[in-house]
């Protein structure tokens, strides 16, 4: 009994050890700058200052909620050549984060590609490369209930799909949000990143870390960086 709990519990956390360097990897491959690589305060100067970010528009309301946004002309990290690269960040406002309320940013990549039978093929593949990344280390059926166990790529819409996922640690907020739709208006195929950051001590932090908790002591940034490389 005493074997199992152990095991049991080395599971456990090492599933929590995993998700976060899987979202920590993940964003670092899939947008230009890491929020996760240095302060937070650090993080946003950067995309103020990106020479590659065009089109910027920075706006702070009433409430100190930031945001920034702006158009890529030559980064993209998709298999297929975008026509057009956006990236967003935003407050979100303040969340209850492990009973403390913590602000909360929503960091966006959105890209359009031109429709065709070739391009919708190759965006399918680079989405399930994208769920892949998640579909045993984040609860996708939490509130739904409607997709029991791992996702399988049969299991995606073909003509487009929308997937929320929850990290096992915290699911009172989905931390990555993939989409991918051919819009009406254009005609062009939209394929869109949103992970959820909660800022702490002016540290960006995937979801389900806090530091400080027991639990998170070995699961620091510096640890996390370590490991992923």
């Amino acid at each position: 009994m005493g074997r199992t709990l152990i095991i049991f519990l080395f599971f456990l956390v090492s599933k929590v050890s995993w998700g976060q360097e899987s979202i920590i990897k993940f964003v670092s491959d899939y947008f230009r700058v890491n929020p996760f690589e240095a302060k937070f305060s650090t993080f946003i100067k950067a995309l103020s200052y990106d020479k590659q970010l065009l089109m910027k528009n920075e706006h702070i309301d009433d409430y100190s909620n930031y945001a920034i946004s702006g158009v890529y002309k030559v980064f993209n990290p998709f298999g297929l050549n975008a026509s057009n690269m956006q990236m967003h960040i935003r407050s979100i406002g303040m969340r209850n984060y492990f009973d403390v309320p913590t602000p909360m940013y929503m960091y966006e990549l959105i890209a359009h590609f031109p429709d065709s039978p070739k391009g919708r093929k190759k965006i399918r593949k680079d989405y399930w490369q994208m769920v892949n990344r998640f579909r045993r280390l984040y609860n996708t059926d939490f509130f739904t209930g409607t997709e029991p166990g791992p996702l399988q790529r049969k299991s995606l819409n073909e003509n487009g799909d929308n997937k929320k996922f929850f990290f096992s640690g915290y699911k009172n907020q989905a931390s990555c949000y993939l989409k991918w739709q051919v819009l009406p208006e254009s005609g062009e195929i939209e394929v869109s990143i949103s992970v959820c950051l909660a800022v702490i001590d002016n540290r960006a932090y995937p979801l389900g870390h806090y530091p400080g908790r027991k639990i998170d002591e070995q699961y620091d940034l510096l640890t996390w960086k370590q490991n992923v490389k």
